[in-house]
């Protein structure tokens, strides 16, 4: 089950943002302004958004303009008392995020005990403000200094308005970010507030992949249906054991949506002296469960070794099990591969 459904109990949630007004310290934050009214238009906001049916609350400094790279301790002091005063009337899972400064929106999640963070934590972009340099390698070791564990991080990969001094393609600065963050999600920037994200940007993120595999749960329950949402293949793993067969057979029925020639089967820990014990073969379990076999995989003794030491399987020599994951792996691109024999 992904971490966003865990959280905010849907599928595909409906984060909504709560504007600040105009905080102490601000341009905008006038003469007479108190914070009494900050917090009674905040409160207004958050009834009508939780009213109205959103999964998720963030919390923003939009109107702090124009945005400080270092702020100052007042501005964000001011969001968490605003937080604060309205904890008691949330009813949905919330964030933070001090615009422009990475380092204060980790803090502040800490000081209100946020869920969830957005902001730019990464990358080098100029605009009206000058030069804006985030270093994520400082700001995740704030984040573990402030026992941040289960705080979840969404990170721009682009600029709002600004330029990118980042001449990498979008898709290979997303491909990095997740290499070297480990982000739990990355957000794509229109060019301004109120703008369409362009459809060629999430495209290419998109296309930076041959294939995404997405790994079900056991059984027909949310994960499966969640992991169904995003497919256009699946591969169905199963054994030879009648259990797993039966198993196989409703979950075909489940996949029917996909289309003939998209679902096909694999035999997982295959054993030949079992097989002929029970008299089976493995075209028994392909009639079973009525599918295209795509790979046999044999049991293989040395598979909870690799796994107990944390070694990846194809990265060894090993020739049994790994030969049939990389067996199975070239059909999926289309190369035509003979089975393996069980021993």
């Amino acid at each position: 089950m992904l971490w966003t459904e865990e959280m905010f109990k849907v599928k595909k949630p409906i984060i909504a943002m709560l504007h600040l007004d105009p905080l102490p310290g601000d341009p905008r934050y006038r003469y007479g302004d108190c914070m009494e009214t900050v917090a009674a238009h905040a409160r207004e906001d958050l009834r009508a958004l939780q009213e109205g049916g959103v999964d998720g609350v963030l919390f923003s400094n939009e109107f702090s303009l124009p945005y400080q790279r270092h702020m100052s301790f007042v501005p964000p002091a001011a969001m968490a008392r605003v937080i604060g005063e309205l904890k008691s009337e949330l009813t949905v899972p919330y964030g933070v995020d001090c615009i422009s400064d990475g380092a204060a929106t980790l803090e502040l999640a800490a000081a209100v005990d946020a869920k969830f963070v957005r902001g730019t934590f990464c990358g080098v972009y100029v605009g009206d403000g000058g030069l804006y340099d985030n270093d994520f390698s400082t700001l995740l070791r704030r984040k573990a200094a402030l026992h941040l564990d289960e705080l979840k991080m969404l990170y721009f990969i682009n600029p709002e308005s600004d330029r990118n001094l980042d001449t990498r393609p979008l898709a290979d600065i997303a491909s990095s970010t997740i290499f070297k963050a480990h982000p739990d999600g990355l957000c794509i920037s229109a060019s301004a507030a109120g703008q369409d994200v362009d459809e060629e940007l999430m495209a290419a993120v998109e296309e930076q992949y041959d294939y995404c595999l997405v790994d079900a749960p056991a059984g027909l329950g949310a994960g499966f249906q969640l992991a169904l949402t995003g497919a256009d293949r699946a591969v169905v793993v199963t054994t030879t054991e009648a259990s797993s067969l039966r198993d196989a057979q409703r979950t075909v029925m489940e996949l029917g949506c996909l289309g003939r020639g998209q679902v096909h089967l694999v035999v997982n820990r295959c054993r030949r002296k079992l097989l002929k014990s029970l008299h089976q073969t493995i075209d028994d379990a392909i009639d079973s469960a009525g599918l295209p076999l795509l790979g046999v995989i044999p049991e293989d003794e040395t598979m909870p070794l690799y796994a107990g030491r944390g070694v990846p399987l194809l990265s060894t020599n090993n020739n049994c099990a790994a030969s049939a994951y990389r067996n199975i792996a070239k059909r999926i691109d289309g190369r035509r591969v003979a089975l393996m024999r069980i021993r």
